[in-house]
């Protein structure tokens, strides 16, 4: 991550300063998992549709959440064989347990939407970091 940001930097089409990053189904574990690892370079996150992001191994995704700095936002899909039913409650828990932001915000719409069922956001309580 650290040199694929470095080579973004290099570049003259770049704009300086912090950015976002955007993961979709499997990516959600790498976005999250890159929001910690260079906290404070992306200034929001999202993951659409992750999975991956909560296991129940010791480098679990979900366990680096308290590193990020910047926003996160996590959209589950209502029905979605491949995210266990734990994981958006155990990665609820994460978000509140890091203690520097608010609650989550966790809401799931009747079972007639297309939209995303479950959504767990993060927001810090401050600005994000000048880089």
């Amino acid at each position: 991550t650290e040199e694929m940001l470095g080579w973004l930097e290099a570049e003259w089409r770049v704009r300086p300063g912090t950015m976002g990053c955007v993961g979709d189904c499997m990516s959600g574990k790498v976005v999250t998992t890159a929001a910690a690892r260079v906290a404070g370079r992306f200034a929001a996150t999202a993951s659409l549709y992750g999975v991956g992001i909560v296991t129940k191994e010791a480098d679990s995704p979900h366990l680096l959440v308290p590193q990020i700095k910047g926003s996160i936002y996590y959209g589950f899909a209502e029905d979605d064989p491949h995210v266990p039913p734990d994981v958006i409650p155990t990665l609820t828990d994460a978000l509140k347990a890091a203690g520097t932001r608010p609650d989550p915000a966790v809401s799931v719409p009747s079972a007639k939407t297309t939209s995303p069922a479950a959504t767990a956001t993060a927001e810090p309580e401050d600005e994000p970091p000048e880089i």
